[in-house]
């Protein structure tokens, strides 16, 4: 996936997701090492801009390797910088499994709703 096609995708995604009482601050595509470094910089982006909290909705990195894990933690760091709460919504099965897998639960699984 180019760099162009992918944020053009996550700013679709974006604009169409709505969790009933807050719309998703960013909704990005799956995560792979061609696309870790724009996404981590665009979810850093809008947790910075974003007033109050940030909730960053999952459903779409379904098919994200392992560099998922990566931007989850690169995410809750700017949050704390921004001394901000920080929500995952609708993380997919694939991320438990990653999660278990590198011994990550206990840090991310407090973030995810």
């Amino acid at each position: 996936m180019t760099e162009q096609h992918a944020a053009a995708d996550t700013k679709e995604h974006t604009a169409d997701l709505n969790a009933g009482e807050h719309t998703a601050d960013y909704a990005p595509p799956s995560v792979t090492d061609g696309n870790v470094m724009e996404v981590i910089e665009n979810g850093i982006r809008r947790i910075e801009s974003g007033e109050g909290g940030a909730l960053i909705d999952l459903s779409g990195t379904s098919d994200s390797d392992s560099t998922i894990i990566c931007a989850l933690v690169e995410w809750i760091a700017a949050a704390r910088r921004q001394n901000k709460p920080l929500t995952f919504r609708t993380p997919p099965p694939r991320l438990n499994a990653l999660l278990d897998l590198y011994q990550m639960r206990e840090v991310i699984a407090p973030f995810c709703k």
